[in-house]
């Protein structure tokens, strides 16, 4: 998995993680049974806080990315 953010761009952080898995599931580089990197091991491979993570997560559930 290849994800950056641009902590300079004017779209927020925790949009471009929801963008860019919502893009790899739709896609199918992610599987419907696999599962994303925890909060905790995400946040600290991107160098944000797990509060943008989370919220990231919370909105991937309520769109129904999953599947």
């Amino acid at each position: 998995m290849r994800l950056a953010i641009d902590q300079q761009s004017e779209v927020p952080m925790y949009q471009q993680i929801v963008d860019y898995f919502s893009k790899a599931i739709h896609s199918g580089q992610f599987a419907c049974e696999m599962r994303l990197p925890s909060i905790r091991k995400l946040s600290a491979d991107l160098g944000v806080s797990k509060i943008t993570v989370e919220n990231a997560y919370a909105i991937l559930e309520a769109e129904g990315s999953a599947c």
